[in-house]
């Protein structure tokens, strides 16, 4: 999947220092604590205390609310959750490091926090293209450039950058430069082949499939006709990369 970026990549520093900021902001927002009620029979029950009296605890569950009878209660503690974590661990990384936020995005990823872990790493690599293009910008060379796009080609960045990365290369070349033809012809290649892989999976889903009438009654009994639905663009998907690999698809 492609990342976006900076959102204003003629801007980069500014909309950089930005992002990092908002992403900040959203760490380190205070995190709703777990309570963990200890049962005197050894169990354990996680969720938000919304009620206590003398006779019960009232504990509001992922399936809902349970209501405990305090006799049975051994104890009552409160426990971070993995997001309140996140954000005292954030609050200690450097987020001008692009090493330290990949470290943190791994940790965050360990721990279920997968949206969380996949911004970090954007951020990351946001930080390494602001370094890259400043890096280029001082050189003021075409060459630079096409370095920089060719990283970010790898790093699968969002049709905006790439396309601003080359056309500051091909600003500063000189007519026919090699390095910015090839690498515009690699763009180009890029952008064929995303567009035939798209036609042929609409092919792969357009093609008619055979449905068994007795089964797709017992399906449409069991409320699976939708969630089938749903998943034909992952099959499709799916279906390409095998014939791909097989040599029977168009790359």
């Amino acid at each position: 999947m492609a990342w976006a970026g900076p959102l204003d990549v003629a801007t980069l520093p500014i909309t950089m220092m930005g992002w990092r900021a908002l992403l900040l902001l959203c760490l380190l927002a205070p995190a709703a604590r777990a309570d963990v009620v200890h049962l005197k029979n050894g169990r354990v029950l996680e969720g938000k205390v919304v009620g206590r009296t003398e006779r019960e605890v009232r504990l509001r569950t992922a399936s809902g609310l349970v209501v405990v009878p305090t006799a049975v209660v051994e104890r009552v503690e409160a426990q971070d959750t993995p997001e309140a974590e996140l954000g005292e661990r954030a609050a200690r990384v450097d987020m001008d490091d692009p090493r330290e936020i990949e470290a943190l995005a791994l940790w965050a990823s360990s721990r279920g926090l997968g949206d969380q872990a996949q911004d970090l790493l954007a951020l990351a690599r946001g930080l390494r293209l602001e370094r890259l293009v400043a890096q280029a910008q001082r050189r003021d060379d075409p060459a630079a450039f096409v370095s920089v796009f060719r990283w970010a080609r790898t790093q699968e960045a969002s049709d905006e950058v790439l396309d601003w990365l080359l056309a500051e290369a091909r600003r500063r070349a000189l007519p026919g430069d090699p390095e910015v033809a090839a690498a515009e012809r690699q763009r180009r290649e890029d952008l064929a082949r995303r567009a035939r892989d798209a036609a042929r999976r609409d092919e792969l889903l357009a093609r008619p499939r055979y449905v068994d009438p007795d089964q797709a009654r017992r399906l449409a009994a069991a409320g699976v006709g939708e969630r089938q639905e749903a998943g034909d663009a992952r099959r499709g998907a799916r279906l390409l990369e095998r014939a791909r690999a097989a040599g029977q698809a168009p790359r």
